[in-house]
């Protein structure tokens, strides 16, 4: 199935840090503009949580209480991206994961990384406790390949 079909069918966010260009191509995937969200750094999309949950809850009529949440992040580990830069990131998917209340029926965590070629770190149903989730975001190393993914 086609990445950016799939995304329309499961009416997916795109979350993204990084320029502001990104907003028409991640809104060329979604095709619906309330379902893609541009944060300029970081920092930037953690302060802004409260805003990000609000904004997400509301777009569907029944609220976020009725929905599991499924959050994927994608780490740049090529060598395009220091080590320190990569722990950097990392650090902060782990601020992140504060933010919600793992567990199957809730909020899910998976990670990708790439350096050359994806790798799934750990899929959606593989940890279903914070614990575990930063248990298993301490084990991803940087890999250092190409930055391009293909």
């Amino acid at each position: 199935i086609e990445p950016a079909k799939y995304a329309i069918d499961r009416e997916v966010f795109l979350i993204a840090v990084g320029a502001e260009f990104l907003k028409a191509e991640l809104n060329n995937i979604t095709s619906n503009p309330q379902r893609t969200i541009i944060y300029s750094s970081p920092q930037d999309l953690l302060t802004k949580m409260p805003q990000l949950r609000t904004k997400i809850c509301s777009i569907d009529s029944q609220g976020c209480v009725s929905h599991a949440l499924d959050l994927v992040f994608v780490l740049d580990a090529s060598k395009g991206v220091s080590r320190d830069n990569f722990i950097k990131v990392r650090d902060f998917v782990k601020r992140m994961s504060f933010q919600f209340d793992i567990n199957r029926d809730l909020t899910q965590i998976a990670v990708v990384t790439y350096g050359g070629r994806p790798q799934t770190a750990f899929a959606l149903d593989t940890h279903d406790s914070g614990v575990l989730i930063l248990q298993g975001l301490e084990a991803i190393q940087h890999i250092g390949g190409p930055a391009s993914t293909g």
